[in-house]
């Protein structure tokens, strides 16, 4: 082989490898990406999973609260305007 042939041959490999380098990095670029946007989704999605258990045990003491005495004889003053037997009413003139 000549030197001209040879010199063809190593800039054809360097331009092979320049392309693969250049779209190596471009995959590289995109899949960090992807995993820095599926890390984001995953901390939205936990945070998410937090607030709703905060929700449900809320939710559970409020039901609770509302099978106890205390709640039903509220609700029955406050809504219904009933009085015990020794309450003492005031009513406007």
């Amino acid at each position: 082989m000549d030197k001209v042939n040879l010199t063809y041959v190593k800039v054809a490999i360097i331009s092979v490898l320049c392309i693969l380098i250049v779209v190596g990095g471009i995959l590289y670029i995109r899949v960090n990406y992807k995993i820095r946007i599926s890390k984001d989704r995953m901390e939205f999605c936990i945070d998410g999973i937090k607030k709703e258990e905060e929700r449900r045990k809320e939710l559970l003491e409020k039901k609770e609260y509302m099978q106890t005495d205390k709640f039903i004889e509220e609700t029955a003053r406050g809504k219904l305007g009933l009085v015990r037997d020794n309450d003492i009413i005031f009513e406007e003139e």
